[in-house]
Formats: C-alpha cells, structure tokens, sequence
C-alpha cells in the first residue's frame, strides 16, 4: 500500500471518526497523517530489528499516529495488518477510534493480532464492534479471543450470550 493509497483510507478514518470538520481536516492532523504514513511504508519493507525504532516512533506518536495505522489495517498482508494491529494495541486507550477498524480486520483476515489489540485498547464503539465480535466467534482459532474481548463490554454485549454458549458448547471458546 502506498504512501498515496494511505493516505485516502486514512482520510476516510478521519470523517468517520468525526475528526474532519466541514472545512477540511485540521492542518496539524493532516501533516501527523503524512508522516505517520510514511513511516509505515518504511516499516513494511525493513526487517524485523531494523524496523523497531519506527514501531517505536508510531506507538509515541500515540492518537496523532491512529489514522495512519487504521489506513494500514486495510492492507491485503497479512503480516503488515497485525503489525498496524500490534502497534494500536501498544497505543492502548488513545488508539479507541480504532476499534471497529480491528474487528472488521480480524473478520477480513481471520487473524487474533486484531483481537489481541482490540483487548489492549478496550472497549470501545459497541454499536459496530459487538455484532463483528459475535460472528468472529464462530472462527476456528479466534473464537476465544473473541470472546474475551465481548466480556470486556459487558452488559452491552448481552446480545452476544447465546453465541457465546455456542461457542463454549461447540468450540470450547
């Protein structure tokens, strides 16, 4: 994915987010989305260790660096989404936005790195999350990822429990 490619996904995180106003993206955050893109074409081509201070750099860069990583989770590598994955996981809370974002790549990717950030960050945007969580729980090798992080919603996900009994009776989620 490119620099380009990013930054139009990227983009389209911001106004779903509600970061865009009706005159633009603001220029502070339109500057943090190129950078923070740009470090991400870097990190897709560079080797484990060579790579980790530019991890590093992103998991700084904190909420200014979550579109950019959102756009990256769009990607059709496997190793490049649970990479995005990881990182907005090692974000944690300030990374929430993302949220439907993972579960939808951990549907797309059928990958627990997704889930595993989903449980770092914590719950966020139940409304999208949950009924992706609730199908993820019939995914052979995700259903238990999924389920921990529906428990993490509690009441909210009351409408997973019967897909959750399915999965423990089935799965053994």
């Amino acid at each position: 994915m490119t620099v380009a490619r990013l930054l139009r996904v990227a983009a389209l995180v911001l106004v779903a987010g509600g970061c865009v106003g009706p005159r633009g993206p603001d220029p502070a955050e339109a500057t943090a989305l190129h950078k923070y893109s740009a470090i991400l074409d870097e990190v897709r081509v560079l080797s484990w260790p060579e790579r980790e201070p530019l991890r590093a750099e992103l998991v700084a860069g904190g909420a200014e660096a979550v579109p950019a990583l959102v756009a990256a989770l769009e990607s059709p590598d496997p190793a490049f989404v649970d990479l995005a994955a990881e990182t907005l996981g090692e974000i944690g809370a300030p990374a929430g936005r993302a949220v439907p974002f993972l579960a939808e790549a951990a549907l797309r990717m059928g990958s627990a790195a997704p889930l595993r950030a989903i449980e770092r960050i914590g719950p966020r945007e139940g409304g999208r999350t949950i009924p992706i969580l609730i199908r993820l729980l019939g995914f052979e090798g995700l259903g238990g990822d999924a389920a921990s992080c529906l428990a993490r919603y509690g009441r909210e996900a009351a409408a997973a429990d019967r897909a959750l009994i399915r999965c423990l009776e089935e799965k053994g989620c």
